[in-house]
């Protein structure tokens, strides 16, 4: 049905921006507020955006499989990934050049699809200073959602958090209008580090979204059909509802 996909090699950094990104789990629930600092690396013609907990994660869990195949026995494999702190952002953005790649999981299965991030932004005259640049105010409706962005251009990347990029400077700040998410500034520096490509099966959207919606809609029912492991009776509707509460998607 899917083929494996990755975007081409890696390419190397020549910034780091730290974002804070603040965002409700569930769009319903005021309370369910979480928050996970993310990284945005940029290159000369590529970047990603990606959680900082998640680049831990994935360097841990990679650890953690070449240390279970050295010590395997009897050819079988055991990995233990107890000790390994979830990330709370899963999902990541990689651009190539013009060319857009949103990553992201279901139930711990890969999938990457390419995007049209070409913003219709509306510049404003408005201004503020963020950590001592002057900013700019734009904003944008994407996917429902109107976005309010702070940008600088003496920053001359047009880049910013997620797929809010295609700016005149890079972005330092962006919410929505209803504060479902928002991503704040936390530092940025130089730095030389490899931008990896994600991989993931190859997919479009609407695809994505339909794989999402089933989970969502039955997510014990998928997880059983997938992995052929019942789950408890007395875990059922926790699970249903951990699962369904987590529905406030950008994209």
């Amino acid at each position: 049905m899917y083929s494996q996909f990755s975007t081409s090699s890696s390419s190397i950094s020549h910034l780091e921006v730290n974002y804070l990104v603040k965002f409700q789990r569930d769009t319903a629930n005021t309370q369910s507020l979480s928050q996970e600092v993310a990284s945005l690396l940029i290159g000369e013609k590529t970047s990603v955006f990606k959680s900082t907990q998640k680049v831990i994660y994935d360097s841990l869990t990679l650890a953690e499989v070449d240390k279970s195949i050295k010590n395997a026995g009897g050819g079988t494999v055991m990995l233990n990934l107890q000790n390994v702190p979830s990330p709370r952002i899963i999902s990541e953005v990689y651009k190539d050049s013009d060319r857009v790649y949103i990553y992201d999981e279901v139930l711990k299965t890969g999938f990457l699809y390419p995007v049209d991030a070409k913003l219709d932004w509306n510049i404003l005259n408005e201004t503020k200073i963020i950590s001592g640049y002057t900013c700019r105010r734009a904003e944008v409706t994407f996917n429902r959602r109107s976005y309010t962005a702070w940008f600088t251009a003496d920053l001359p990347f047009s880049e910013g958090p997620y797929i809010f990029k295609g700016l005149p400077g890079l972005v330092l700040e962006v919410s929505d209008s209803a504060n479902l998410y928002s991503f704040q500034l936390a530092g940025l520096k130089k730095v030389v580090k490899p931008i990896v490509a994600p991989s993931g099966i190859e997919t479009t959207h609407t695809k994505f979204s339909k794989v999402r919606s089933d989970f969502m809609g039955d997510p014990v029912g998928v997880f059983e059909s997938q992995t052929k492991f019942k789950t408890p009776f007395k875990d059922r509707d926790r699970i249903i509802k951990l699962h369904q509460s987590n529905n406030n998607f950008i994209f």
